[in-house]
């Protein structure tokens, strides 16, 4: 059904233009025009984080298992890595704050149905999108970083570290 659901975006008044859609000029991205980035904010064991290094190294695609939810805002991401590490009480010294940094090219279209009016959710002003189950993906890259931006609005995160893993959907 969510794959269905997916597909109407290209009916709604505010849909996301695809690529496909924008006329290519001097700069073009080619296919990966109108793509854009998601995140997404969790705490994870460390071999679940070596897991998805394996997936880096090796290349291969894979497929989400189950709905994914993610957000528009990186502000929004970072606050669910560092609260899902809050909530874990006692297994956090097992777990780390891990943010998924996904890219979801769009230029036909993408696997997943946006969140962000009152006909989806309680919340729209969050920017919820949520990712098919079965929604084909690679894994890029892992890295450790300690947040380091200077802005205001990331003040509350600066010095900490966290867990980033890049993450694809390409169609």
């Amino acid at each position: 059904m969510l794959y269905a659901a997916s597909n109407a975006e290209y009916l709604r008044k505010d849909k996301i233009k695809r690529g496909y859609d924008i006329a290519a000029d001097s700069q073009s991205l080619g296919f990966l025009r109108a793509s854009f980035m998601l995140f997404r904010g969790a705490a994870l064991k460390q071999d679940q984080i070596n897991d998805y290094k394996t997936k880096a190294a090796s290349g291969d695609r894979y497929h989400l298992a189950g709905q994914t939810s993610c957000f528009e805002s990186l502000d929004i991401g970072l606050k669910h890595a560092f609260g899902a590490l809050d909530q874990a009480g006692a297994r956090s010294s097992e777990q780390a704050p891990v943010l998924f940094v996904y890219t979801v090219q769009n230029y036909w279209s993408y696997m997943g149905v946006r969140l962000n009016n009152e006909a989806f959710t309680a919340y729209p002003g969050e920017g919820e999108l949520l990712l098919c189950d079965g929604c084909p993906v690679y894994v890029l890259g892992v890295s450790q970083v300690v947040v380091g931006n200077g802005h205001a609005d990331f003040a509350k995160y600066t010095g900490k570290a966290l867990t980033v893993i890049y993450m694809a959907h390409l169609e």
